[in-house]
Formats: C-alpha cells, structure tokens, sequence
C-alpha cells in the first residue's frame, strides 16, 4: 500500500518452503510510507497474513546516470579501439614492406608479391581511415519528456564521431504551493505534467494533489 493509499497487488513465488515478492516500479511512485503485506491463501483456512513491512521511499536525484545497457562506451574503450586501428596500420604496412622485399628478391613470385602488397595498402588506407574516425570524440546529451523513452545513436564522419542520447525527466510527479499578494493559492507542477490538479477532502478537511489519469 503506497502513501498516496492505492494498493499494489504483487505475485508471490513459493520454492523450497520460501516465499518472496519482488517489488514492482509502481511502489515507488509516491514518497513516503510504503507497507508490504504477505499472505497465502489456504484452502481451508482462508487467507494467512505471513508478513507486514513497512518501507520508506524517498526521491534522490542525482547528476550520474546508470547505463546497464552499456549505451555509452567508456573513455578506455574508445582509446582501445583507437590503438587497435593504429596497430593495424603498422602492421599492414610491415606488411606492405615485407611483400615489396620478396617481390624484388624472387622475380618468379612477382605477381603473387605485388598482389599482396596491394591488398595490404588497401587494409593500411582502411585501418587509418577508421583511426582517424575517432581522431575527435563529440557527445550530446538531450533531456526528454518524462514519457519518452531513452535514446541513444552514433554518427561519423571522415574525421569525427558524434555520440547523441536522449534521456527522459524524472516521471516522478510533485507539486508546490504559495499564497500570492491577493491571497489566492497558486500551484506550479513541473513540465510534462499538465494533467495536475489541488482540491480540498471533503471527508477530512485536507489540501490534496490530485492527478488525473
């Protein structure tokens, strides 16, 4: 049961005389108590409560961004796959040098020697090609509505390469209020939020935020 009273219902899992629940995403939607009841339903005795937890949630938020899909590629990853392309480039031209020598040195394996070589300058002309691909690493971050989905390209050019992502504001929903100089109250909700609205509980008496579906 959340703190805003709506009940999330869970699947239990039974293996080896343990129980366990694994929380959904929804739980966490409003900030404060969270209670967690377990029960099992008997076929005699009915329903048999087995737990109640009670949980705090709290919003943290931060500048670091969790990337277990390995979106981003880290900054040794990038320099790996700079010196893999350079060390392709001296190889292929050892390669290069080492396939003139023979073909000057053996007149009978001329042309299969001249083959070689040509077919080691176009991998040296492609290995440095993509080298300088990463000569210039670029990133652009974009933030997106609270329901949009995360997103994530590369573009490259000759001589540089562009990492774009997308990623959504917190879908976390809140609101302030503040009392102006006509003594009206006035509530400012965050962008992408417009369905947001304050009545007063008729029951208790109570300033409440509702949100409409």
């Amino acid at each position: 049961m959340r703190n805003d009273g709506a009940t999330v219902p869970l699947t239990c899992t039974i293996a080896g005389g343990t129980v366990q629940a694994t929380l959904a995403q929804a739980c966490y939607v409003f900030e404060g108590d969270l209670t967690g009841v377990m029960r099992l339903s008997m076929p005699q005795n009915g329903l048999l409560t087995l737990s109640v937890l009670r949980f705090r949630v709290r919003k943290e938020t931060t500048d670091s961004f969790v990337d277990p899909e390995q979106i981003i590629p880290s900054l040794d990853e990038l320099l790996a796959k700079i010196s893999a392309c350079e060390a392709a480039a001296t190889a292929a031209n050892t390669a290069t040098s080492s396939a003139n020598t023979a073909a000057s040195a053996a007149t009978s394996v001329t042309a299969a020697a001249n083959a070689a070589a040509s077919a080691a300058n176009t991998a040296a002309a492609g290995a440095q090609a993509e080298a300088k691909k990463f000569s210039a690493i670029a990133v652009e971050v974009k933030t997106l509505p609270p329901s949009a989905e995360a997103t994530g390209s590369a573009a490259q050019t000759a001589s540089k390469t562009t990492f774009s992502f997308g990623i959504p504001a917190s879908n976390l929903a809140y609101a302030t209020f503040k009392i102006d100089s006509r003594n009206h109250l006035i509530m400012t909700s965050p962008e992408g939020f417009s369905n947001i609205g304050f009545a007063i509980n008729r029951k208790t008496g109570h300033l409440e935020v509702q949100i409409n579906a």
